[in-house]
């Protein structure tokens, strides 16, 4: 027994010396994290939609999800889950067919080790306007065109219509309001002009419709007195349409 004891404890520390543990089997934790990622990723994906890769390494069986339960109606991953090795997910997204970004939480497990990786999808460029047609009276005054836009713009007047319509200035709200000013109208036909809100390939056209004045004929005077004697009196008249003079036909002394 003395001798069997004796021998047994050389092995033992003959082993520990060559760095072998009994228990382990010489399976040491390895130091390699257990997810990689091998390609950046792409956090930000076209307003379109499409198809996007990621690619990662894992040392262990891996799943994937969407965090996000709201995503799900956009955005969907393929493979879900796998064994070990180089991997690639494709993350599909569907048209942002809104004016505002919105993200996606992609969470990646192998082992205990998780990777969290963000997607952001570009809002869908808009430029719209509540009222495209407006319709003012002779006299002229304001047009406010409330402009509803996650671009820049700009507005182009009609070329005809600058000596009457002249941009006045832009009111910041939630939306932007451009107040144009329209002048007065002094011939009696109608008259229109188009205003286009532009940003690139976004464009809003604006129709402006003015009345035109009511036919109007005013004299500086209405009634004269002459002298027994005769004389020529002058009449000032100021018309917005023709005129002709008719003097009554039984009248013999004009």
């Amino acid at each position: 027994l003395a001798i069997f004891a004796l021998t047994l404890a050389a092995c033992t520390s003959s082993d520990e010396e060559n760095g072998n543990n009994s228990q382990g089997g010489g399976d040491k934790p390895s130091s390699q994290p257990e997810i990689t990622i091998t390609t950046p990723p792409a956090p930000t994906v076209s307003e379109k939609g499409g198809n996007d890769i990621i690619a990662f390494h894992a040392e262990k069986p891996w799943s994937a999800k969407v965090l996000n339960t709201r995503a799900e109606g956009w955005c969907s991953i393929y493979p879900t889950s796998g064994q070990a090795g180089d991997v690639e997910i494709t993350i599909t997204t569907a048209p942002n067919d809104t004016t505002d970004d919105r993200s996606a939480t992609i969470i990646i497990q192998a082992g205990s080790t998780q990777k969290v990786i963000t997607i952001t999808q570009k809002q869908q460029d808009a430029l719209t306007v509540t009222a495209s047609k407006f319709e003012i009276e002779a006299k002229g005054g304001e047009v406010e065109i409330v402009v509803k836009a996650n671009v820049d713009y700009d507005y182009t007047i009609d070329p005809d219509a600058k000596d009457w319509i002249e941009y006045k200035t832009t009111r910041t709200w939630v939306s932007s309001i451009l107040v144009f000013e329209v002048a007065e109208n002094e011939d009696m036909e109608k008259r229109e002009a188009q205003i286009i809100i532009h940003s690139g390939d976004l464009e809003e056209l604006v129709t402006i419709y003015q009345k035109g004045e009511e036919p109007t004929i005013i004299l500086s005077k209405n009634e004269y007195t002459v002298s027994d004697k005769g004389e020529t009196i002058a009449v000032d008249v100021r018309s917005n349409v023709d005129v002709a003079v008719e003097i009554p036909l039984d009248v013999d002394w004009i």
